[in-house]
C-alpha cells in the first residue's frame, strides 16, 4: 500500500509539472507578442522625439572632484564644509541612494526622458528598463574574499578613487586641518609619481603618504584599502576621537562610473578635552607621587597642553609644562615646546643637591611598520614580520644648572663646581629603533638608541657628547635544546648514516616519548635570554682647558646598570664623592626562566653577569705625549680594567615594572669602586 501511495504521488507531481510547462509556454508567447509591439512603439517614439534637446556632456571625474566640498577645502583652506551640502555626510551601511544610483551614466540618461502623457500611462509597464551594470567594487570585494589567484586572462577589477569624505564628529577639528591631512594623498604635486616633485623633501615632510595612488588613476582594491588604512590611522593617532570607522562605497557623484569609489571616514565621539590624573611611580631606584593634567585639541588642530608636578625620594620636586602640536600633513611629525624645573638629591653618591631650570623645543618624527602599510599588525607578527618602530628627535635646550645644599663633608671638587651656576645651550639629536616583540621579555628583535649633543651655542658648557644603548633578547625551549624536535623523533624514521638504516620508533615508544615531553613541558618553561650594551663619550671643547661640568658627566653603577656595585660608584672619586666620567662602557647578560611547575607565575628565576668601567679624561690643548689631538689617550686606557660581577636571584614582573632580588659578588673591581657583596635589591623599568 505504501508503494502504491508513492506512485500516486509521483503521478500527481508529473501532472503538476505538465501544467506548469503549458502555462509557461503560453506566457512566453504572450511576452513575445507584447515585446514586438513594444519595440515598434519605441521606434515610433524615437522618430517623433528627435526634436527634444540632447543631454549635455557628463563632467569628468576631476571636474566632479573639484566641485565637491573636499575639493573646495583643498583649494581654499579657510573654506568650511557645510553639513547642508549634498554628499557631505557619510551614508550608513546599506543606505546608498537609489538615484542616480550605480552607473551614473544610466541615471543621467533617464533624467532626460520627459514625463509620460496620460495616453502612455497604460503602457508604461511594458517599457523594459535598461539593466544596470554591477559596480567594480562589488566584483573586487568578491575576488578579494575568495582568496583565489588572479588569472592574467581575468585581471582584478579596476577601481578609481573619486573622493574622500570625513564625517561623523569631525567638526571637532578645523576644516583646514582636515584638508591638510588629506592633501598628501590627493595632491599630484607632492606624489612620488610626479617626476618634477622634490621626492626627498616630500618624503621627509609626509613620509609614505605620497606613495599612494592618486585620485582618478586606475588601481585595485588592496591599493585603496592601504590608503584607507593609512588615513584612518592618521586620524586615530590624533587622540581626539574614540574611534574611526572606515567605509568604501561606490561613488554617487554625478558623472561617476562603475569604477569610481569614495572613501568615507566616520569619526566617533570626541574624547574629553580635560584630563586629570594622580599616580605613584616606582622605578630606577626611586619612588614618586605625581599629578598630571592635559587639555586636548586646544585650537582645533589636535594640539595638546599638558603639565605635571611630582615629588619623590630622590627627585624632590619636578614641574613640567609642555605644548605639542602635529605638523600639518603628517601626524607622525610633532613639534613640542616645554618649560621644566627640577631638584634632585644626589647625596647617595655626591654630597650635594642639583637644581635645573630651562626651556626646550623639539621636532620629533615617528615611523612604524603599521603606518608603512600593514593592514593587520597582529597578523604580521604571527608571520614573523618585525614590529618596527623608528623615532627621531631634533631638540634645542637652554638650561641653568646649580649645585646646592652641600653636605659638611663635601669634597673640594664638588665645592668648586657649586661656586657658580652653569649655563648650557645645546643642540641634540636622538635616534631610536625598536623591533622587539616585548620590551620586558623579548623573544626576537632588538632595541637601539643613540644620543648626540653639541653644547657651545652660548653659556659656559662647551662639549660634544655621544651615548648609545642596545638590547636584544631570545627565547629557547629546553626540550628542543636537549632532545631536539619531537616531530623528528616520532613521525619519521631517522635518516640513514654510513649505509646503516636506523629503525623508526614503535607506537609504544612514541607514546612514552610524547608523555615525557608533555610532563617536562608543563614542569619546565622556556628560557629567556637578554644582552645589553651601553657606552658614552664626552669631549670638552673649552679653549681654556677647563674640564667638563659635573652635571654633564656620565654615572655608572647600581642594580639597574652594573649589579653588585653601589649606585653610581664607579669612576673617579674625591673623599667619597663620585665625580662621574667622560667615557664609559657596560655590558650585561641575563637568563630568566619560570619556577619549575609554576609557569604562570610572574616570579622568575634569574642569573646575570655584568662588566663595565668608567674614566675621566684630562683636557688636552694640543698634540703631545700621551695624547692625539685633544683626546686623553692615557685616560682611555683605564677602560681596559673592567669591574665585573655575577650572581643569581628572583625577578618579579608586573607590566613593564621589574623588581629584582639578587645574590652575587664582584669578580673584578678597580680601586675605589663601590662593591656590594651579598644581597642587592633593585626596582626599575630599564635594566642592563
Amino acid at each position: 500500500m505504501e508503494f502504491e501511495s508513492l506512485k500516486e504521488q509521483h503521478r500527481g507531481l508529473g501532472a503538476s509539472e505538465a501544467d506548469a510547462r503549458a502555462a509557461s509556454k503560453s506566457a512566453s508567447d504572450a511576452s513575445e507578442a507584447s515585446g514586438s509591439s513594444s519595440r515598434a512603439r519605441k521606434s515610433r517614439q524615437a522618430q517623433s522625439g528627435t526634436d527634444h534637446s540632447q543631454p549635455g556632456p557628463s563632467p569628468t571625474p576631476a571636474e566632479a572632484s573639484a566641485s565637491t566640498p573636499f575639493g573646495r577645502a583643498m583649494a581654499d583652506p579657510t573654506h568650511s564644509i557645510s553639513s547642508a551640502e549634498p554628499h557631505s555626510q557619510p551614508f550608513e551601511d546599506g543606505d546608498l541612494p537609489t538615484s542616480p544610483g550605480l552607473g551614473a551614466e544610466h541615471g543621467a540618461g533617464e533624467a532626460q526622458i520627459p514625463d509620460p502623457s496620460p495616453l502612455d500611462m497604460g503602457t508604461q509597464d511594458e517599457i523594459e528598463a535598461e539593466p544596470l551594470r554591477p559596480h567594480n567594487l562589488l566584483r573586487a570585494t568578491e575576488v578579494l574574499q575568495s582568496a583565489a589567484p588572479v588569472s592574467p586572462f581575468a585581471p582584478a577589477p579596476i577601481l578609481r578613487l573619486n573622493m574622500i569624505q570625513i564625517g561623523g564628529k569631525s567638526g571637532a577639528l578645523r576644516p583646514s586641518f582636515l584638508a591638510s591631512l588629506c592633501r598628501p594623498y590627493m595632491d599630484p604635486s607632492r606624489s612620488l609619481q610626479n617626476p618634477n616633485a622634490s621626492h626627498l623633501v616630500n618624503s621627509l615632510l609626509y613620509g609614505h603618504r605620497t606613495s599612494h595612488v592618486l585620485p582618478g588613476q586606475p588601481t585595485t582594491l588592496p591599493s585603496i584599502l592601504s590608503l584607507t588604512s593609512s588615513l584612518a590611522s592618521d586620524l586615530d593617532k590624533l587622540d581626539v576621537f574614540n574611534g574611526i570607522e572606515a567605509t568604501l562605497a561606490p561613488s554617487v557623484f554625478p558623472g561617476s562610473t562603475e569604477e569610481d569609489v569614495d572613501i568615507i571616514l566616520n569619526c566617533g565621539k570626541p574624547k574629553g578635552r580635560v584630563f586629570l590624573k594622580s599616580s605613584t611611580d616606582v622605578g630606577n631606584g626611586e619612588g614618586s607621587a605625581s599629578i598630571q593634567g592635559r587639555i586636548r585639541n586646544v585650537f582645533g588642530g589636535a594640539e595638546t597642553l599638558q603639565g605635571s608636578a611630582s615629588f619623590g625620594t630622590r627627585t624632590k620636586r619636578a614641574f613640567n609644562l609642555e605644548f605639542g602640536a602635529p605638523i600639518p600633513g603628517n601626524v607622525d611629525n610633532e613639534m613640542k615646546l616645554s618649560m621644566f624645573s627640577l631638584e634632585r638629591d644626589l647625596s647617595a653618591f655626591a654630597s650635594c643637591f642639583e637644581s635645573v631650570q630651562g626651556v626646550k623645543t623639539a621636532l620629533s618624527t615617528s615611523r612604524s611598520s603599521e603606518s608603512l602599510g600593514s593592514l593587520d599588525p597582529e597578523e604580521a607578527a604571527m608571520q614573523g614580520l618585525p614590529n618596527l618602530t623608528v623615532q627621531y628627535e631634533l631638540a634645542y635646550e637652554a638650561s641653568l644648572r646649580q649645585l646646592s645644599n652641600l653636605l659638611p663633608d663635601a669634597s673640594i671638587a664638588i665645592r668648586k663646581s657649586a661656586v657658580t651656576p652653569s649655563v648650557k645651550s645645546a643642540l641634540s639629536w636622538t635616534a631610536t629603533r625598536d623591533s622587539r616583540d616585548d620590551p620586558v621579555l623579548p623573544t626576537r628583535g632588538s632595541f637601539w638608541k643613540t644620543v648626540l649633543e653639541y653644547a657651545g651655542l652660548g653659556g659656559d658648557a662647551q662639549h660634544v657628547k655621544a651615548e648609545f644603548e642596545t638590547h636584544t633578547g631570545r627565547q629557547y625551549d629546553p626540550l628542543n635544546l636537549l632532545f631536539g624536535s619531537s616531530s623528528s623523533k616520532t613521525e619519521a624514521p631517522l635518516a640513514p648514516e654510513a649505509g646503516i638504516e636506523k629503525p623508526a620508533l614503535t607506537k609504544d615508544e612514541r607514546d612514552v616519548s610524547d608523555e615525557v615531553a608533555h610532563l617536562t613541558g608543563s614542569f619546565w618553561g622556556p628560557i629567556n635570554t637578554s644582552l645589553g650594551v651601553r657606552g658614552g663619550f664626552l669631549h670638552s671643547l673649552s679653549s681654556t682647558g677647563a674640564q667638563s661640568h659635573f652635571s654633564d658627566r656620565f654615572q655608572l653603577g647600581g642594580p639597574t646598570t652594573l649589579r653588585m656595585f653601589r649606585l653610581n660608584s664607579l669612576g673617579p672619586k674625591a673623599r667619597g664623592d663620585s665625580l662621574g666620567g667622560d667615557a664609559y662602557w657596560a655590558v650585561g647578560g641575563s637568563v630568566l626562566t619560570p619556577i619549575p611547575g609554576k609557569l604562570h607565575w610572574p616570579l622568575k628565576l634569574h642569573g646575570f653577569a655584568n662588566a663595565g668601567q668608567m674614566c675621566q679624561l684630562a683636557p688636552q690643548l694640543g698634540t703631545g705625549k700621551g695624547g692625539i689631538g685633544s683626546i686623553d689617550i692615557g685616560g682611555l686606557r683605564e677602560l681596559l680594567q673592567p669591574s665585573s660581577s655575577v650572581g643569581f636571584g628572583l625577578v618579579y614582573l608586573q607590566g613593564q615594572l621589574r623588581v629584582e632580588f639578587n645574590a652575587g659578588l664582584p669578580i673584578t673591581a678597580r680601586k675605589g669602586d663601590g662593591m656590594r657583596k651579598g644581597l642587592q635589591f633593585g626596582i626599575g623599568i630599564q635594566f642592563l
